[in-house]
């Protein structure tokens, strides 16, 4: 079935629009735009509200990953005192943005930490053993060269 996209105006097959959802039943459930059209409305978008649009596609995958209820992001952060829940770094201090930290098993979420410790907590695999490990590690050397 041939397809007019709605910004190019050209007759296009069914395919080469993205599907719509459901939504559109008289054109099969294809979207308006074509793909090419689509992703050019799309970066467009992006570019004009760049910050509207990363602030929008963070609620979204916090919302939809982790289980972050839109709006829980900003109530945890101002409950830390707009800080790191480890090292206490200030978000304005902060050049990177802060993260939702979760639980990997369950995915539930935990605390926002800065980039720093959200990778540590990973890479150490959110294994308090391996934490504590690491934690006498520094300190029996802390001691051995600081005396």
């Amino acid at each position: 079935m041939l397809l007019i996209c709605g910004k190019c105006k050209t007759y296009k097959e069914e395919e080469e629009f993205y599907k719509a959802n459901g939504r559109y039943p008289k054109r099969n459930g294809r979207a308006h735009l074509c793909k090419p059209c689509k992703i050019q409305v799309t970066i467009e978008y992006a570019q004009k509200n760049y910050e509207h649009w990363q602030h929008y596609r963070r609620e979204n995958r916090r919302k939809n990953k982790y289980y972050w209820p839109n709006g829980r992001f900003d109530e945890v952060l101002k409950t830390q005192n707009y800080a790191c829940a480890i090292c206490g770094i200030k978000k304005s201090d902060e050049k990177y943005e802060f993260h939702a930290d979760h639980d990997h098993t369950t995915n539930a979420p935990r605390g926002v930490l800065c980039r720093n410790c959200n990778i540590a907590l990973g890479n150490f695999k959110d294994n308090p053993e391996i934490l504590r490990a690491a934690v006498e590690y520094l300190e029996r050397w802390h001691n051995v060269l600081r005396k």
